[in-house]
C-alpha cells in the first residue's frame, strides 16, 4: 500500500538535483560556503544520506534516476545536440510515467540532458505534463546558449503538455537560468490542487560551469570586498574569473551554491504555504561530485579523492539528504555514513513507486526484452535504519559502446572498490582553496586493476592489488560477468562527417528561429536505431535474433565485420 502522508493521500515527491556539487561544497562540511537553508534541512530537519553513489558525470546518473536502471544498463555516455540521441531507451518506462499512473501530477524543470532529437525523446513525450528548462548538458546561465559546430542557439523551452516551443518571452528577460526554474516551481506550487499527489523534478544548473553568479550572492563572499562599481559587478556576474585568480574562482563557485541554498529555501517556503510540506518527501542530491583539474575546476571534493568523471570517491559518492514532513521525526538528524547504507541512484525509482503504491516493474520494457529495473527501494533504510541495497555490490562504470572517457571501470564490493583504466580527474585537493596541495596527478593508471580498502584507506591512495590478489581475482571475475549484460540505448541518429550535421543544425536554427529543439529534418533512415559496431553485450545474450538481424543490415551496406 502508499505511505500515507499527514492529508492521508499519496505523498508529494520533489527531487531536487544539483549539478556538479562539490563533496565540501556545502556549509555544515565547508564554513567557506554560505549555505545555511542547506545546513538547516540536512543536520537537523532531514537525514542524510552519506553512501549515496551516482554516475561520475551528468547525463548517466540522470538516466538512472529516471529509469530506474544502474547506469551500464542504460546509458554512459553525454548525448550532445549534434548528434540527437542517447539519453534513455525509448522502450523504458520514466519515473514520471510510472508515477502518472499512480495519480500523480508530474512537473519538471531545469536541465534534460536526455536527448532532443526526436519530439519523442522531450520531457512532456517520458511522463512529464509540463517541462520549462534547456535541453543540453550545460549554458550560458544567463542569455541560455549553447554552442555546437560553431552555432550559438538559445536552449530554453516551455511545453506546457501540448509539444511546446522556445521560450521566447522569458528569454528576452536575460534572467539566471536558475531564477526562471524557482519562480516556475513556486507558480506551479501555488496552484496546485493539494490532494493531488505531485511529483516535481526540478534539475538546477548550478553548479555546473560556467561560472557565473547574480551580485546578491557574489557579494555574500570576501574575494570581491574590492568589487565597488556597477559595471565590474555586471561582468562579474556573467565572466567567470582565469585560472590565475583561484581564490576568486572557488569564491563565483560558491556564489553558485549560495544561490541554490536560496532557490531550495523558497521551494521550502512554497511547500509550507500551501500546508504541502507534511505531506511531502524532499530529496536534495548531485549528478555527479565536484569539476576539479578539469572544466571549471573550482570543486572541492575534500576528504574524498577525485572528481567528476573519475570512479574514485570524489566522483561518485555524492551530497545527498532527505526532508520533508514524510521523514519520521525519532530520525531527523540522523548521518548514514557508515558503507552499510551504501544506495545508488537509481534506486529512487522505486523508493517513489513504493511511497505511491507499488508495483516496482516495467512491463513494456520486459516485453521488448531491454534491461530490467534495477532499482531498490530505499524507504525502509530511510524509515527503519535497514541496511542499504547496495551494501554488498554496486557498479560504477562497466563500459559499454558509449561509456564516456575518464574510467576503464569501477566496482564497488564490501569494503573494496576495483578501478580499471585510466581515471581521469584522481586529484586529492586539501580542506581550503587554494592551499599547498597540487591538484595532481590530473590521471591514475589502473591497467591491471587498483584495489583500495575504503575502510582501511577512505581517501583511496594505498592501491592493494599486490598484496590482496585474492579479493583482486574476485572483483575482476566479477566484473566479467557484469560485462557481459552491458547495455546503452541506441543513438537513433548519427552522422560520420561535419557537413551533415551542420547541415541539420542550420535546419534546426531556421525551424526554431535559434533556438535549440527537435530535428524537423531526420530522414526516415536516420530516425531509425543506428547499428553501430561492436554489437551490445546485452543484445548478444538476450536479443540474438536482433543482432542477427543488424549483421544483415551491415552487410547489405557493405560493411566488413
Amino acid at each position: 500500500p502508499p505511505v500515507s502522508d499527514a492529508r492521508g493521500t499519496k505523498p508529494h515527491v520533489v527531487y531536487l538535483l544539483a549539478d556538479d556539487l562539490s563533496w565540501h561544497g556545502v556549509g555544515w562540511r565547508n564554513p567557506e560556503v554560505i549555505t545555511p537553508n542547506l545546513d538547516r534541512l540536512a543536520t537537523k530537519e532531514g537525514i542524510r544520506l552519506s553512501q549515496h553513489y551516482t554516475y561520475r558525470t551528468c547525463s548517466p546518473s540522470r538516466c538512472a534516476l529516471l529509469s530506474g536502471r544502474l547506469a551500464h544498463h542504460v546509458n554512459q555516455a553525454n548525448p550532445n545536440h549534434r548528434h540527437p540521441g542517447g539519453g534513455v531507451d525509448l522502450g523504458m518506462t520514466l519515473l514520471p510515467q510510472a508515477l502518472k499512473a499512480h495519480g500523480y501530477a508530474t512537473h519538471m524543470l531545469g536541465k534534460w540532458h536526455l536527448g532532443l532529437g526526436t519530439s519523442d525523446m522531450l520531457p512532456t513525450k517520458r511522463g512529464f505534463d509540463t517541462f520549462l528548462g534547456f535541453f543540453a548538458g550545460a549554458e550560458d546561465h544567463w542569455n541560455h546558449r549553447r554552442t555546437e559546430l560553431r552555432k550559438s542557439l538559445v536552449d530554453l523551452w516551455l511545453d506546457e503538455g501540448g509539444g511546446g516551443g522556445p521560450a521566447r518571452d522569458l528569454a528576452r528577460k536575460d534572467a539566471y537560468g536558475d531564477e526562471l526554474f524557482t519562480r516556475r516551481f513556486e507558480a506551479l506550487v501555488a496552484k496546485h490542487p493539494v490532494n493531488t499527489p505531485l511529483f516535481v523534478y526540478f534539475a538546477y544548473q548550478v553548479a555546473h560551469d560556467p561560472l557565473q553568479a547574480p551580485r546578491a550572492f557574489l557579494s555574500k563572499y570576501p574575494a570581491f570586498r574590492d568589487v565597488t562599481m556597477d559595471g565590474d559587478w555586471k561582468y562579474l556576474e556573467r565572466n567567470g574569473q582565469g585560472l590565475e585568480y583561484p581564490e576568486k574562482r572557488r569564491a563565483q563557485y560558491h556564489s553558485m551554491v549560495s544561490y541554490l541554498d536560496h532557490s531550495v529555501h523558497r521551494v521550502e517556503r512554497s511547500l509550507k504555504a500551501r500546508r504541502m510540506w507534511e505531506s511531502s518527501l524532499i530529496v536534495f542530491a548531485t549528478d555527479n561530485g565536484g569539476a576539479t583539474g578539469f572544466d571549471a575546476d573550482a570543486g572541492n571534493n575534500w576528504p574524498l579523492r577525485g572528481a567528476k568523471y573519475s570512479d574514485f570517491d570524489g566522483g561518485v559518492r555524492g551530497v545527498c539528504f532527505v526532508t520533508g514532513g514524510l521523514v519520521p521525526k525519532q530520525r531527523l538528524g540522523l548521518d548514514l555514513h557508515h558503507r552499510r547504507y551504501r544506495v545508488s541512484i537509481a534506486d529512487w525509482y522505486a523508493t517513489f513507486l513504493d511511497l505511491a503504491g507499488g508495483p516496482v516493474e516495467d512491463a513494456r520494457a520486459s516485453g521488448q526484452r531491454l534491461p530490467p529495473l534495477d532499482s531498490q527501494s530505499l524507504w525502509p533504510t530511510i524509515a527503519e535504519g535497514v541496511d542499504g541495497p547496495r551494501k554488498e555490490e554496486l557498479p560504477l562504470t562497466v563500459p559499454a559502446r558509449d561509456a564516456m572517457p575518464g574510467s576503464g571501470g569501477g566496482l564497488l564490493m564490501g569494503r573494496h572498490k576495483l578501478l580499471i583504466g585510466n581515471q581521469k580527474s584522481a586529484v586529492l585537493n586539501g580542506p581550503i582553496y587554494p592551499n599547498g596541495t597540487t591538484p595532481r596527478p590530473l590521471v591514475h593508471y589502473c591497467k591491471l586493476g587498483c584495489l583500495f580498502d575504503l575502510d582501511e584507506d577512505p581517501g583511496e591512495v594505498r592501491d592493494v592489488a599486490s598484496t590482496r590478489g585474492d579479493v583482486l581475482a574476485v572483483m575482476l571475475a566479477r566484473f566479467a560477468e557484469l560485462q557481459k549484460s552491458a547495455y546503452a540505448t541506441p543513438r537513433y541518429a548519427i552522422w560520420q562527417d561535419e557537413e551533415t550535421m551542420a547541415r541539420h543544425v542550420s535546419v534546426v536554427e531556421r525551424e526554431h528561429g535559434g533556438f535549440w529543439g527537435p530535428y524537423t529534418s531526420l530522414a526516415v533512415d536516420e530516425r531509425a536505431p543506428v547499428v553501430e559496431l561492436p554489437f551490445q553485450p546485452w543484445d548478444r545474450l538476450h536479443r540474438p535474433e536482433l543482432v542477427e538481424a543488424q549483421r544483415v543490415a551491415l552487410k547489405k551496406r557493405s560493411v566488413v565485420l
